[in-house]
């Protein structure tokens, strides 16, 4: 039975992420983190970015197929010297995938329009993340 219950289809709620906190600095990935973007550093640019994670705090799925890849990921970083993320946010085609600790990767849908500014405020080109 536990068997059963472990195979099912159906995706599985995630809890709502904490907010992004104070970070330092922010450093996006694209193209499935084989290109780097320059640092994010400027406190105001980075205030606009953690206000927009933290909107989607909310409505986390664990898809029965698994977590799909960010073609566009931001990792949020206390310190400037700090070498691991205290924070993901990334973007698929039609999905935010987020991550608050290295085993809680979850994703939620996203309209083309939210995903289109998610890569403007990280400074990613458009084209980054195709739209449906």
């Amino acid at each position: 039975m536990l068997l059963a219950a472990s195979c099912s289809s159906a995706d599985s709620a995630a809890p709502a992420f904490r907010p992004v906190g104070q970070v330092e600095r922010i450093v996006v990935t694209m193209n499935f983190g084989r290109d780097t973007l320059p640092p994010i550093t400027d406190s105001a640019r980075i205030r606009s970015i953690t206000a927009f994670v933290d909107a989607h705090a909310d409505g986390w799925m664990i898809p029965w197929a698994g977590v799909p890849v960010a073609r566009v990921n931001a990792g949020f970083y206390r310190g400037a010297s700090d070498r691991g993320a205290v924070h993901y946010f990334g973007a698929n085609t039609g999905a935010f995938v987020a991550s608050s600790r290295p085993d809680d990767f979850a994703s939620q849908r996203a309209t083309d329009a939210d995903i289109a500014e998610f890569l403007r405020l990280v400074g990613s080109p458009a084209d980054a993340v195709p739209a449906r």
